[in-house]
């Protein structure tokens, strides 16, 4: 790993998101969650470009950052990654869900592994004690039901074609929000 690049990346990331907080929680910066997902792909040894376009994966959406930005600065592999990632956040909820099933379902590896370690931290965040405020908020606007389809068929979608332990893993957080909303 270059790690001036990987610094590069994290730097980047965080100045693009500043100031960006959780959208159902504003007591938690967004920055921490594009860093935990480059770090969990760092974790299985995704190579450079993915864990780079993991921590770069949301800043097309988030930001007034262009994928040409991220090109120039990270190449086109990265910019790629992040491009297949990037949803038009104008669309309705559900039609970005099915546009990202759809995608989910023949991407290649790598853009499966991030959106995987992107869906594993909403999961953690729906499971996690400390994050009561963030699931509050998420299920006025989801109902329990709508959140359990969206990550059921995400995942599903995901591992048509694809297997790896890091799918393992956000299905057992998966398993852990449908005990906590079957209570």
């Amino acid at each position: 790993m270059d790690l001036n690049r990987f610094n590069h990346a994290l730097e980047f990331a965080a100045q693009r998101h500043h100031g960006q907080h959780y959208k159902f929680n504003d007591e938690h910066h967004q920055i921490s969650h594009v860093y935990f997902v480059g770090a969990v792909l760092l974790s299985y040894g995704f190579s450079e470009d993915t864990v780079i376009a993991g921590v770069l994966h949301d800043i097309v959406e988030d930001t007034k950052t262009t994928l040409e930005e991220v090109r120039q600065a990270f190449g086109d592999t990265v910019a790629s990654y992040v491009e297949q990632e990037t949803i038009d956040q104008t669309l309705p909820w559900e039609e970005r869900q099915h546009l990202m099933q759809e995608r989910a379902k023949s991407a290649p590896a790598d853009v499966k592994a991030i959106k995987t370690a992107d869906i594993l931290h909403h999961l953690v965040l729906q499971t996690a004690p400390e994050h009561t405020k963030t699931q509050a908020n998420y299920m006025v606007e989801h109902s329990p039901e709508k959140a359990l389809w969206k990550y059921e068929s995400i995942l599903a979608a995901l591992g048509t074609g694809w297997e790896h332990p890091l799918h393992d893993e956000a299905t057992v957080y998966l398993e852990k929000m449908k005990l906590k909303y079957a209570q």
